[in-house]
């Protein structure tokens, strides 16, 4: 310690510790070292971690030691869920950590990606020396499931006002997921092709209509639609619906087909100014 002040401080501490209950554990690490890396944390870079795409993390290192290092090299591994159960495996390392000056601090970045959802830890191990105990950083992980955003765009958008694309880059600015939304673009044509229960969330933008209503001959029960009854289903069965109005909807269809009278998807009526 620096001074009688800082041990006296310290005494005070772990006796205010042990006599709150607290179980106070004191390591010798032996004698000064000559060379020592301390691994000072793990980070993550990017906003989330999500299933089937990389995830950037940072590892930090600082020279403790007296003397200049040599490049370190850095170990890998990984804790995370699989069908099977929990799984560990290790990963392939990044370049090693540059030389540092001593109490200088550098750091690697490198990608990890899982296939199921669920807790994972990664950790970074570098290679021994004088005091072990500091060579290893590790990071809890909250991998969360992909989130698929089906676009509905209206057929009068024009490449120069186009409220899907907008919307899109607002979901998932970089257009390769990281942020945890994957959208997808389609026109209402294609709804009857599509199985919805790929998706979590369905968003109608300034759609026209979902297509010609019909009633079956000598039935007296109502109109179908095909695009309209799986909507119904996707979202009886929990999947998320928004719908956003625009300049180009037909507003007797969404009031007909959409609204009913309050029954129907849409939870309000569509006037006109």
């Amino acid at each position: 310690l620096a001074s009688d002040d800082s041990a006296n401080s310290l005494g005070h501490s772990l006796r205010e510790l042990i006599a709150s209950g607290v179980k106070v554990v004191v390591r010798d690490l032996g004698t000064v070292a000559k060379s020592n890396l301390t691994a000072q944390g793990l980070e993550l870079l990017d906003p989330l971690v999500r299933v089937g795409a990389p995830a950037r993390l940072r590892l930090t290192v600082r020279n403790d030691g007296p003397h200049p290092s040599s490049p370190a090299p850095v170990e890998l591994w990984a804790r995370y869920p699989s069908p099977q159960g929990w799984r560990q495996s290790a990963l392939l390392a990044p370049g090693p950590i540059k030389p540092l000056a001593p109490g200088e601090s550098g750091s690697v970045e490198f990608s990890v990606q899982f296939d199921n959802a669920g807790a994972g830890v990664v950790a970074a191990t570098l290679r021994d020396d004088d005091l072990p105990a500091d060579n290893i950083a590790r990071l809890a992980l909250d991998i969360r499931p992909q989130i698929k955003v089906l676009i509905v765009k209206g057929m009068h958008d024009s490449p120069s006002n186009d409220d899907s694309f907008f919307f899109t880059r607002a979901l998932d600015p970089l257009g390769d997921g990281r942020y945890g939304v994957v959208p997808e673009i389609v026109g209402p044509h294609e709804l009857a092709s599509i199985d919805l229960g790929n998706y979590e969330v369905v968003v109608m933008m300034n759609v026209e209509t979902l297509g010609e209503v019909h009633q079956p001959a000598g039935d007296d029960g109502g109109f179908i639609n095909s695009r309209i009854d799986a909507l119904e289903e996707f979202v009886k069965g929990g999947g998320g619906l928004a719908i956003f109005s625009g300049p180009g909807v037909d507003l007797s269809h969404y009031t007909e087909m959409l609204w009913k009278n309050g029954l129907g998807l849409s939870p309000l009526r569509l006037v006109s100014n």
